[in-house]
């Protein structure tokens, strides 16, 4: 079958691959029911999901550095097969240490492999439209806790907590070992002179065949930084969504489920949105609108109780937060080139591993020291706030440089 035809296929294998990835966006509904069952602290709960997100790192570091062409198979079968694991064993968890092992370790060693190979993928089929594509793929991900929140809820008062992981492991082992079966890299490689796509709204500074050492570039830790201060917003929302709308707004645990479904249909709805608008406009421009969206929400949120305006600032940030998930790739595509888009995007993605390391931890220990998520809210305005500067300064020193 041609790359042509072939690549609505990858589409919908990718789409099922980052669908089961997703499923750590439903982190929050667990944090209670294993705190209950153990007696450990937020902070130690919020602990695993947070070392979680830093082992996706080391995944997503370890496949970008040796992915090629013909390995690529192979590190899509480890990924899938670490990311099963640890979902099947974390139900067997004697042990908060043997938690963070099987949950944390091997899980997220697996979610590494899988997105990055995913990520690095997608321009690869996709030479034009990468907007449409990357909104498509990620924004599956984004609506994961949709199918994964009430049934995942559904399992803890059903089997127990640790048991639900484990059913849920099986359920993986068969959906992405099924997708990894017919997951491949393109038979040839891109047409470099067709690959500009959108040229009327989009100036590179390279080619997209060109490699360049991003680590020595100021452009790139500009928009780490930018990257890092949405995605803090985002990933407070994800592991704490639950635990918010019971805290600030006094829903029942039920409802609390219902409140991280909401998350996910507004996080979908910006990946496809923003990237089919991506492959019209210039993505900073939108990068501009989501750090401005998401720190005015944050100060509703942390300021007025309204249950119009909550629902509304929490549905903006879970949308900002899909939109970010979606565009950045993208960015660092379009200004550092394709061909090491997987190597570029697995250092880039470190943002959003100091992010899950920062943003849910100390949103934890405002909320055991103050018992309440107003000083979370204001901590996270003022990170936003940098990320402004940092788009300010980014507009300023690169405008005459094909940045814009």
């Amino acid at each position: 079958m041609t790359n042509t035809k072939y690549k609505w296929y990858i589409l919908l294998i990718l789409s099922g691959l980052n669908m089961c990835t997703g499923a750590i966006y439903v982190w929050s509904i667990f944090n209670i029911p294993i705190m209950n069952k153990t007696g450990w602290s937020l902070t130690n709960v919020s602990l695993a999901y947070s070392i979680l997100v830093l082992l996706i790192l080391v995944g997503s570091i370890i496949s970008g550095k040796l992915l090629n062409k013909k390995n690529v198979k192979k590190l899509m079968w480890l990924g899938v097969i670490l990311w099963s694991l640890g979902w099947l064993l974390s139900g067997y968890s004697s042990s908060r240490i043997m938690f963070y092992f099987t949950f944390s370790v091997l899980t997220g060693l697996g979610n590494g492999f899988i997105y990055n190979l995913i990520i690095a993928s997608i321009p690869r089929w996709f030479e034009e439209k990468k907007g449409f594509a990357l909104g498509i793929v990620t924004g599956t991900g984004g609506l994961a806790p949709i199918l994964f929140s009430p049934l995942g809820h559904y399992l803890i008062k059903k089997v127990s907590v640790f048991r639900a992981f484990s059913v849920l492991g099986i359920g993986f082992v068969i959906l992405t070992f099924t997708c990894s079966f017919f997951f491949k890299w393109p038979d040839t490689e891109k047409n470099t002179e067709n690959n500009c796509e959108n040229k009327k709204y989009i100036k590179r500074e390279i080619e997209p065949n060109v490699s360049i050492n991003v680590l020595n570039s100021k452009k790139f830790y500009l928009l780490w930084v930018i990257f890092f201060s949405t995605t803090c917003s985002g990933l407070i929302m994800s592991g704490h969504a639950s635990n918010i709308g019971q805290a600030v707004m006094g829903f029942s645990e039920k409802q609390g489920a219902y409140l991280v479904m909401v998350l996910a249909i507004m996080s979908f709805l910006g990946r496809i949105i923003m990237g089919i608008l991506s492959d019209k406009i210039h993505t900073l421009y939108i990068v501009c609108g989501i750090i401005l969206a998401m720190l005015l929400s944050m100060v509703c949120l942390g300021f007025y109780k309204n249950i119009t305006l909550f629902l509304l600032s929490f549905s903006i940030i879970c949308f900002s937060f899909g939109s970010t998930m979606c565009i950045f790739p993208k960015i660092i595509a379009e200004q550092f080139g394709d061909i090491d888009l997987g190597k570029n995007w697995s250092i880039f993605f470190s943002g959003y591993t100091l992010s899950a390391l920062t943003g849910p931890i100390f949103t934890s220990i405002c909320v055991e020291k103050f018992h309440n998520y107003n000083y979370a809210f204001l901590i996270s305005a003022i990170i936003l706030l940098f990320g402004f500067l940092s788009y300010i300064i980014l507009i300023i020193n690169y405008k005459n440089k094909s940045i814009l």
